[in-house]
C-alpha cells in the first residue's frame, strides 16, 4: 500500500509510483480502502492507474478526492482470469482514496487484490496558479518577471506530463526485458540495470506471469541507494503490466520473490525501462547542478513551469 512514508521516497520529480494491497470483503456490507492518503500538500499527486481482482463477486469501487467523490460505484474489478486494468489521471490537492465495497445485489467478493499508480511531483508556479493556491513571495515575482499568469489564462501552462516526456526528455533506446524464473524455498529472482555517464535510467513498466492469490509473491524495485523503493503483490498486476516512471541515476533493480517454502515456481518476469541523456533541463529539474552552472534563464523557468 502507498502511504505518506512512500510518497517521501519520490525526489526525481515526476515520478509515478506502482502499489498494491489485498483486501477481505466477505460480507455483503463490507468495504475496505486499499488507497488512502491525507495531507500531502504542497505536493501534486494524481492517481494514474486502477486495476481490481476479485475472488467470488465483484466489487464496487468510489474513488474520492478532497471534497468530492471523483467516481462513484465505479465497476473496475475483474476476475482472476481476465486482469484489466484502466488508466485514468485524477488529481488532488490534499486528500485521495480508494474505497471498495461489496455490492449487495450479488456474491460477496471475498478476497480482492487491488493494484494502482500514483503520480507524485512538486507543484511549479502555473500549477500553483491553475489551481489557485497562493504563491510565496519569491514564486509571485517569478510570476511577474515570466508572465506566467497570462500564459496561464490562455491554457497554454502547465505542461501535461505526457507531453513534458516527449518535449524535455531526450529517450536513448527502450528496452524490454522478459525472463522466465524459478523462485521458490529461499530462491529469488534478481535483476540489476545500471546507467552509463550522462545518463539516467527509467524503469516504467512490470508484468509477473504465474502468480496466484495462496503463494504470496513479491515484486520488490530498488533504486539508487533507495532499497525497497516499491514493493508489489504479483497476483495484483493485471495482464497489460503494472504501470509506473521511476527514474534512477545509478542502478535500479528488480526483484522476484515468494514465501513458499514447499517447492518452486516458474514466473514469467518482464520489465520496461528507458534511458535518457543528462541534461542540463533535467539536472534543474532535479536540483543536481547549483544555479550559477546552468545555462540562461533555465533554473526559472523550470521553477516556473515553462520547461
Amino acid at each position: 500500500m502507498i502511504t505518506l512514508a512512500t510518497l517521501a521516497k519520490a525526489k526525481y520529480y515526476p515520478e509515478v509510483i506502482p502499489g498494491t494491497a489485498r483486501l477481505n470483503l466477505p460480507g455483503p456490507t463490507d468495504a475496505g480502502l486499499p488507497l488512502d492518503l491525507r495531507r500531502f500538500s504542497p505536493l501534486d499527486v494524481r492517481l494514474k492507474f486502477l486495476s481490481i481482482i476479485h475472488e467470488a463477486g465483484p466489487v464496487l469501487t468510489d474513488i474520492r478526492r478532497d471534497d468530492e467523490v471523483a467516481v462513484d460505484g465505479g465497476r473496475f474489478s475483474t476476475p482472476s482470469n481476465a486482469k484489466q486494468g484502466y488508466p485514468m489521471s485524477i488529481p488532488a490537492k490534499d486528500y485521495l482514496a480508494i474505497v471498495c465495497q461489496a455490492d449487495p445485489e450479488v456474491t460477496a467478493p471475498g478476497n480482492v487484490a487491488t493494484a494502482y499508480s500514483v503520480y507524485v511531483s512538486q507543484r511549479s508556479v502555473a500549477d500553483k496558479l491553475k489551481l489557485q493556491i497562493p504563491l510565496t513571495p519569491d514564486e509571485s515575482q517569478l510570476d511577474q518577471e515570466l508572465h506566467i499568469a497570462n500564459t496561464v489564462e490562455k491554457g497554454l501552462l502547465p505542461l501535461g506530463w505526457d507531453y513534458v516526456k516527449l518535449r524535455e526528455f531526450d529517450e536513448i533506446e527502450d528496452v524490454p526485458v522478459p525472463r522466465r524464473v524459478p523462485v521458490g524455498m529461499g530462491l529469488e529472482a534478481s535483476f540489476t540495470i545500471t546507467t552509463k555517464p550522462g545518463e539516467f535510467l527509467v524503469l516504467y513498466n512490470v508484468y509477473v506471469g504465474e502468480a496466484d492469490m495462496t503463494k504470496y509473491s513479491t515484486l520488490r524495485i530498488s533504486r539508487d541507494e533507495d532499497y525497497g523503493y516499491a514493493e508489489i503483490d504479483c497476483f495484483a498486476i493485471p495482464t497489460g503490466g503494472l504501470p509506473c516512471w521511476i527514474p534512477a541515476l545509478s542502478e535500479f533493480r528488480v526483484t522476484l520473490s515468494n514465501l513458499d517454502m514447499t517447492g518452486v515456481t516458474f514466473y514469467t518476469l518482464i520489465f520496461n525501462y528507458k534511458r535518457f541523456r543528462l541534461t542540463n533541463l533535467v539536472k534543474a529539474k532535479w536540483g543536481l547542478s547549483p544555479k550559477s552552472m546552468l545555462p540562461g534563464d533555465v533554473w526559472e523557468k523550470v521553477k516556473g513551469g515553462i520547461l
